[in-house]
């Protein structure tokens, strides 16, 4: 049987009654050289002699080796050799059964270690031995010798070192031993340190001084002394007297002497016929100064000094400079130092003085000339002066900014007791109660567009303004004027305009998205297709191919002095593809203008600031990634591509440009379906996460315009604090000044009302597809931090707060197109709402809530939290104002919602009625439903407490919401879908039917014009332009 066990016949005996039968079935072997039959003969060869016996019953022998610096051979039981290199874990190769004994000891030792082994022997059980331990640690030696030669009848000594320290001072002739232990094979370097002062003096010699430890201790180190005979010395020059200074030499490494300027003259004791050397030991400090030695070397004569040694001392001289930063391209400033050393500096970076200063001296910059050029520009100097202090001065900042400007002028005709509310830029807000010059309180940069409008005119008055807009040019604005008189009619929302594309096709989807800044208008058609790449800035003028199906294109219109709009431009990317749907998302401001293409695919990540540029290539990873462009309109007015972006974390399928949203130099992008998990927002420059584990949580992109280099960059990345897969986060998106709302219309919390505390929001999934919105808001450093998280008074899961969101100074409105309640007035007390009474219908009625941040003054809504100074609360609940079924299931309310100063726009776009035109009477809508899917807009307006005739306000409010006006087409029909976009700038409203038919591709500038529907042009698209006259 031994052939076919091999090795232990006991051990193999074991294995077959342990593991072929188990513990409860166990055999009685007694005699195995009694069985004959096959079977079993078969289950012992298979468990017991082959690979299966070795792979349950064969164990390793190792542990572990820490400290080792050089190869180690361990051995085991005398037979099996391990070599190893490094620390670690170590295993032998061979492999042992249970019971065998092992043994590791160490065959050849590390050069110049020691090793000690724990846990080196035993016997096998049941597991492999993992514990052995080794730990190895460096042999050290010491160094020494004999001394011989010191006159010991005085005090005298010597000081010896090692290796550059260890100072071992020695009185007594004899035998020497320094302290410190040397790794063995490491290098030795005996030396004096200090030779004997005496009485006498003397100068000790070191002989075999030097070399290499070999597993030994060094004693034959020897030291002789014998006095002194002869000196060697010079004298310094140079050195500092004002302040004193100092200089210490030494003469062959040792015997330092400290030389100073009142006492410049200098010798060593010495003997003859031995080498010198004169060393500058330490250099001068008060100042720094440099001092270098003439002459110091040599061998002594045999019975005579050594004079005429010279060391010069210079004091050492450093520059003075730092960076400036702001400075505008084209512009240049002039910098002194000390009021001379004219530097003119034209770029940002770092600048330095021509001329270098003496070490401790004074410096002082100041400007010369601040900047001439436009636009103006004043510079500032921080770190500016001081004292050099041993090293150039690099620390100064010279920091520029732009001159600012009030914009301000005149009011006259205001009657007594009134108020008239001015409007900059459709943001800052002042009102005005008497007569005389005036001037908003915040300036502006220069070089910056302004205009000035009429947020609300006084009570029984209608105002003129003028001379309202432009451009600063370097001094304040003080020429607006406005002029008050008794009004004769009141004013009333006119449709002015009525747009159509001038290539119009059947389902280009015109008017899918609109924007609007002052008299300037965007209008989307996403599904248009040309194959056009770039801008044709001629009027009226678009191609007419279809050349590339679903590119999609932008038409720009603009008001001209009459007050007729004008197609102004046509414009497409500059790598139109079919399919991309350019136009998806769109919004302006001033001179920019930002467009999406959802569905382009290239696989670029990043910025192009090159005009007209695009990077990257479609190679199939990055499809429907999405991507944006920005626009520039020049002083000419003609536009221009001006920056090509995509995600820095571009992904395919991420919907990057769902949404876009630009408030002058700042604009935002929503990616909806973007996947990461982050919770929280990145301020880093150009960074994303870039992991897909929350699938369609959506983010936002945050772009910042350098305005010296007029280059675009990523300045952060947002995502909400309770990021969760599925919640569409971006799906609402707006943004002015330093504040961003983003709406996620999936969002499941089932919290009501505002959380003003930073970073935080609710983390419960009870009431699903509820919806919230984020507010964000940049902090002095320039970072963004969530500020706020919203919910409505009456959270109900399926509502989809969120859908729509809209900014405008410290007003947010808020659309929740699937709310379930079927109230038909306006809710104005603050965090009121009603319950859901048509809790069961699946489509929903919709509602509008708004929301204002409370900044200090007036009532106190609010407690703004530790650290803030204001506080978001709902101010309203706004639904369409009339009789009984005004609202109705699935119109959609709040689909769309915008806001301007004090005037608040939202749409119903399935909303059923017949009417047509503009219904200018207060808090009155339409419940005739005949007209099925033809859309309605809805404007509802702020009356502060002069004029509460159409709302009533509330115990401790100061104002109200009135519904002021009520829209349809002036061709109403059914399924054009009218009021799917919108925009609102001042008191021009657009409104976009993107599936309306009528044959024409001209504009119409006749009020309330067209009346006849028309067919032809299948979602071909219009726009309907509305103002208040």
């Amino acid at each position: 049987m031994a052939f076919l066990f091999g090795g232990s016949f006991y051990n193999k005996a074991k294995c077959l009654k342990e593991s072929i039968f188990g513990k409860e079935r166990q055999m009685r072997i007694r005699n195995f050289t009694k069985i004959r039959q096959g079977i079993f003969l078969s289950l012992l060869i298979m468990h017991c002699s082959g690979s299966l016996v070795n792979q349950a019953y064969q164990y390793s022998i190792g542990g572990r080796i820490s400290g080792l610096k050089s190869k180690i051979t361990l051995e085991n039981n005398k037979k099996e050799a391990l070599v190893l290199e490094k620390d670690g874990s170590f295993t032998f190769e061979k492999k042992y059964f249970k019971e065998e004994t092992y043994e590791v000891k160490i065959a050849v030792k590390p050069a110049g270690q020691s090793c000690v082994i724990e846990n080196a022997k035993g016997i096998l059980k049941n597991n492999s031995i993992t514990n052995i331990q080794i730990q190895c640690s460096v042999d050290t030696f010491t160094v020494g010798g004999t001394l011989s030669g010191l006159d010991t009848s005085g005090s005298n000594s010597v000081t010896l070192q090692l290796n550059g320290s260890n100072d071992l001072v020695l009185s007594q002739n004899g035998n020497f031993t320094f302290s410190t232990l040397i790794p063995d094979l490491s290098s030795y370097n005996v030396t004096i340190r200090k030779n004997p002062t005496g009485p006498p003096s003397q100068t000790c010699v070191v002989y075999a001084g030097s070399g290499n430890l070999n597993g030994q201790d060094i004693t034959n180190v020897t030291v002789q002394c014998q006095n002194n005979s002869i000196t060697v010395g010079g004298s310094v020059s140079g050195l500092s007297t004002s302040p004193a200074n100092s200089v210490v030499l030494q003469n062959n490494g040792a015997d330092d002497l400290t030389v100073s300027s009142s006492s410049p003259t200098f010798s060593f004791d010495t003997i003859g016929n031995y080498p010198y050397n004169i060393t500058v030991y330490t250099q001068p400090t008060n100042p720094n100064q440099t001092c270098t030695v003439t002459g110091g070397s040599g061998t002594t004569p045999a019975s005579s000094n050594v004079t005429g040694i010279s060391v010069n001392c210079v004091t050492n001289q450093y520059t003075v400079g730092g960076t400036v930063s702001g400075l505008v391209s084209g512009n240049s400033i002039v910098l002194q130092n000390n009021g001379g050393d004219n530097l003119t500096v034209t770029s940002n970076g770092s600048f330095t003085f021509s001329t270098a200063l003496n070490d401790l001296s004074a410096y002082n910059v100041t400007i010369l000339s601040q900047p001439s050029g436009s636009p103006k520009q004043t510079c500032t100097v921080s770190n500016g002066s001081g004292s050099l202090a041993g090293g150039s001065v690099t620390s100064v900042s010279v920091q520029c900014s732009f001159l600012q400007y009030s914009i301000g002028g005149n009011l006259t005709g205001l009657a007594g007791g009134t108020v008239i509310t001015l409007q900059l830029n459709t943001g800052e807000t002042l009102n005005l109660s008497a007569n005389g010059s005036f001037a908003f309180p915040t300036a502006v940069d220069d070089f910056t567009n302004y205009e000035v409008s009429i947020a609300m005119n006084p009570l029984n008055q209608a105002c003129t303004i003028d001379k309202n807009a432009g451009k600063v040019n370097g001094a304040n604005v003080t020429n607006i004027s406005v002029s008050c008189a008794a009004a004769e009619t009141t004013k009333v929302w006119v449709q002015d305009a009525y747009l159509k594309a001038s290539n119009a096709g059947p389902n280009d989807y015109f008017g899918v998205r609109v924007g609007i800044f002052g008299n300037t208008i965007a209008v989307a058609g996403r599904y248009e297709d040309s194959a056009q790449i770039g801008i044709t800035n001629t009027d009226g003028t678009a191609a007419m191919d279809n050349g590339a199906p679903d590119s999609g294109a932008v038409y720009v219109f603009k008001k001209d002095g009459t007050g007729n709009w004008y197609q102004d431009a046509y414009i497409k990317p500059s790598n139109t593809g079919a399919g991309d749907v350019f136009g998806f998302a769109l919004d302006l401001s001033e001179d920019y203008l930002v467009i999406s293409s959802l569905k382009e695919d290239s696989n670029f990540q990043g910025i192009n600031n090159t005009d007209g540029a695009v990077s990257g290539t479609d190679d199939g990873t990055k499809n429907d990634s999405g991507a944006v462009y920005v626009f520039k309109q020049d002083a000419s007015g003609n536009w221009s591509q001006d920056a090509y972006i995509k995600a820095s974390n571009a992904d395919a399928g991420d919907d990057y440009g769902a949404l876009v949203a630009i408030d002058k130099n700042t604009f935002i992008v929503g990616a909806t379906l973007e996947d990461s998990s982050q919770s929280g927002i990145t301020n880093t420059d150009g960074v994303a996460s870039l992991d897909n584990n929350a699938a369609d949580s959506g983010a936002v992109y945050v772009y910042e315009r350098d305005p010296l280099t007029g280059d675009w960059k990523q300045s952060a990345y947002l995502k909400p604090s309770n990021t969760q897969a599925g919640m569409f986060f971006s799906f609402g998106l707006d943004i002015f000044g330093d504040t961003i709302a983003v709406g996620a219309r999936y969002e499941d919390s089932a919290q009501t009302g505002i959380t003003n505390v930073n970073g935080t929001a609710a983390m419960d999934n009870g009431a699903l597809d509820s919806g919230a919105v984020y507010i964000f808001k940049k902090d002095g450093s320039g970072n963004w931090y969530q500020d706020a998280y919203i919910k409505p008074s009456n959270t109900r899961a399926g509502d989809q707060f969120g859908v729509s969101v809209s900014l405008s100074k410290d007003i947010l409105v808020v659309g929740a197109y699937k709310e379930q309640s079927t109230q038909n007035t306006i809710t104005n007390l603050n965090g009121s709402a009603p319950d859901n009474s048509a809790a069961n219908d699946p489509y929903g009625m919709g509602a509008v809530y708004v929301f204002r941040r409370y900044t200090g003054t007036g009532p106190t809504p609010c407690t703004p939290p530790s650290g803030e100074s204001s506080c978001w609360y709902q101010d309203a609940y706004l639904k369409p104002v009339g009789s009984t079924g005004s609202i109705d299931s699935d119109d959609k309310f709040g689909w769309y919602v915008g806001v301007s100063g004090s005037i608040i726009f939202t749409t119903g776009h399935v909303e059923d009625s017949n009417v047509a035109g503009v219904i200018n009477t207060n808090n009155t809508s339409s419940a005739v439903n005949s007209y099925y899917a033809s859309g309605a807009g809805y404007i509802f307006q702020l009356y502060p407490t002069t004029n509460v005739s159409y709302c009533t306000v509330e115990s401790g409010e100061s104002d109200c919401w009135y519904q002021d006006a009520y829209l349809k087409a002036s061709n109403n029909l059914d399924n054009i879908v009218y009021g799917w976009s919108s925009a609102i700038s001042g008191t021009t409203i657009v409104v976009g039917a993107y599936a309306e038919d009528r044959n024409d591709n001209t504009i119409t500038n006749t009020d309330g014009s067209p009346t006849t529907t028309g067919t032809g042009l299948t979602n071909s698209g219009a726009v309907y332009v509305y103002t208040l006259k």
